[in-house]
């Protein structure tokens, strides 16, 4: 799927949280994809090429991501996404779903399933954030430059140089060399212009900053008591070493490849 059939299968689900931007490909079982920061549905999009037969592939643009209009009061927080999760849920009718989440998606993924663990059918953690080391020291720099304004002004240089941005996102890809202009694009500009209005490249700057903010806390502390006390196995979790998918019911710490050929995430494969 390339961006112009990403662009024109966009829908949007109404909830309390606001307009929430989704790509939907596939039939069977629900499976929701999360993405990470400072990504959006796009990233998912040659997984969910893989399982169209056999899922139902449902990829939302986290509030102050992608194209999703987010309430002028939304809790950005990854308790508030993960609640606006389950309201998207409930607004295309489904009920539980393999959850799969990369980089902070994934952190949000935990909350989403310390919250609402009968959605979850089962569940793939892939380099993600932890409940002890959130922000990690790299992710304080760059949360640090959205606060400041730095970053936003990095980001526009970034989206008219594909080498540049091969360097700047170097430390989290596997393969800098298959970030692509059209990727770039996709993921770059809805939060350069501000949730996908027109408008100039500033406007963007508070809504990265308020989701920044909101992300400067502790709340996979509250995951990981309430997640280990209800589940005595954790779940599988697929690293940078790991080539594959991973596929795994939720606290079984079971996992297997899965038939997808390749993960469209950060550190795995292509984005």
């Amino acid at each position: 799927m390339n961006a112009t059939e990403f662009h024109a299968n966009r829908k949007f689900a109404e909830t309390s949280f606001g307009k929430i931007a989704y790509v939907e490909r596939g039939v069977g079982p629900a499976a929701l994809f999360i993405h990470g920061f400072p990504l959006n549905g796009f990233q998912w999009r040659d997984i969910a090429d893989d399982l169209q037969n056999d899922r139902r592939c449902l990829m939302p643009d986290l509030m102050g991501q992608g194209h999703t209009v987010p309430g002028a009061n939304a809790d950005r927080s990854f308790a508030g996404q993960a609640q606006m999760l389950g309201a998207f849920l409930d607004a295309v009718h489904a009920d539980t779903v393999d959850l799969i989440g990369n980089d902070t998606g994934a952190g949000i993924s935990q909350m989403f399933a310390t919250m609402y663990p009968n959605r979850v059918r089962t569940w793939t953690l892939t380099n993600c954030e932890v409940h002890n080391q959130w922000p990690n020291p790299m992710l304080e720099q760059v949360l640090d430059g959205f606060e400041s304004g730095a970053a936003l002004a990095g980001l526009t240089i970034i989206l008219a140089d594909i080498n540049l941005a091969r360097q700047q996102f170097a430390s989290a890809y596997e393969d800098p060399g298959t970030l692509t202009e059209e990727s770039v694009k996709v993921y770059l500009e809805p939060m350069l212009k501000g949730d996908s209005r027109p408008g100039p490249v500033t406007d963007g700057a508070p809504i990265a900053s308020n989701w920044c903010r909101s992300h400067r806390n502790y709340e996979l502390t509250e995951f990981r008591c309430k997640w280990y006390g209800r589940r005595p196995t954790p779940p599988s979790i697929a690293t940078r070493r790991f080539r594959g998918c991973a596929r795994i019911s939720a606290g079984s710490g079971r996992s297997r490849r899965s038939r997808a050929r390749r993960c469209s995430s950060p550190r795995n494969t292509r984005n």
